[in-house]
């Protein structure tokens, strides 16, 4: 009796099982399916948001060669950098496979570390200006090369900068203070907002 007992409860355990396993294979099969629409939105995304971030670009360039104020054209190179850093992001939603596979593209070349805060400053101050933060830049240091990633550092600095002036009341600082630091650099955004939460930091 025992032995008819053990083979009833083993069957039912193998159908229990055989259960588990079919749905498991239909989430999978689901996963697939969404993934399939994400990468397909990704690049419908991309394909519509180049082309008028090239319109811009283009108009900006005609602009540029216009007889305009000098101040006028700063703020034209201001919108053709904008563009071509919004362009790269853009780029980086096709290689969203890469990313999640923890391969990231680098592309490391020798440049002026200054360049990092540099191509990303105008569009920070626009932003500290529209929320009333004092955007405070520290001297820049100037022919210090280092080798890295230009344009993904300087996506890390901006996202550092962006914070700390969104958690900052209005009427107080962002300091930013670049400087050397061994045989490379260093940057540091100081700010006047709520801080971290310990819990945070660990």
């Amino acid at each position: 009796a025992q032995a008819i007992d053990r083979i009833a409860s083993l069957a039912q355990r193998a159908k229990q099982l055989e259960l588990l396993s079919s749905k498991l294979a239909l989430s999978n099969q689901e996963l697939g399916r969404l993934n399939n629409m994400k990468t397909k939105f990704l690049s419908m995304v991309v394909h519509d948001v180049r082309t008028p971030l090239a319109s811009i670009r283009g108009f900006s360039e005609l602009l540029m060669k216009k007889d305009v104020g000098e101040r006028e054209k700063q703020y034209l190179k201001n919108i053709v950098g904008s563009t071509d850093q919004l362009g790269h992001l853009i780029s980086d939603l096709t290689d969203l496979a890469m990313i999640e596979a923890g391969k990231l593209k680098m592309e490391k070349t020798v440049f002026d570390f200054s360049y990092v805060a540099r191509d990303i400053l105008p569009g920070i101050t626009i932003n500290a200006q529209k929320r009333g933060v004092e955007l405070v830049v520290n001297p820049l240091p100037e022919g210090l090369m280092i080798n890295g990633d230009r344009f993904r550092l300087s996506q890390v600095l901006m996202n550092l900068l962006n914070n700390a002036i969104k958690f900052t009341p209005a009427g107080k600082r962002v300091e930013l203070t670049m400087r050397a630091e061994g045989s490379g650099g260093g940057a540091y955004v100081k700010d006047s907002g709520i801080g971290i939460h310990p819990s945070e930091t660990k």
